[in-house]
């Protein structure tokens, strides 16, 4: 199955904008993400912890980007991002390694 999309709430100078309503992540298929190269990803971690692996469709000179690997400790808050949209393209996956983690996702 293809990966969830999730929405990117943008954030501008002329917007006022309420902190976005966290959603689960799908730790079966990976969560999809428009990226703009200001994206910003604010993950909440379950009880148990875990990792958030984050992967990149596109190719730099014909090479694969490396997948980014972040560690959670329980219940753990932490914003992830600026993934620049030259090296690491206009979309990514982010996959959770267990059940209960949530992400809302912002666009400077």
């Amino acid at each position: 199955m293809p990966a969830t999309a999730k929405t990117v709430s943008p954030v501008g100078y002329r917007s006022v904008l309420t902190d976005p309503t966290p959603t689960a992540m799908d730790n079966t298929n990976g969560n999809s993400f428009v990226n703009g190269g200001r994206l910003l990803l604010k993950i909440t971690a379950p009880a148990g912890g875990g990792t958030v692996t984050v992967a990149f469709k596109d190719k730099v000179d014909g090479q694969a980007v490396t997948p980014r690997t972040y560690t959670f400790a329980a219940n753990q808050v932490a914003w992830i991002g600026g993934w620049p949209v030259q090296y690491y393209g206009a979309s990514l996956v982010a996959t959770p390694s267990a059940t209960g983690f949530t992400v809302a996702a912002l666009s400077l």
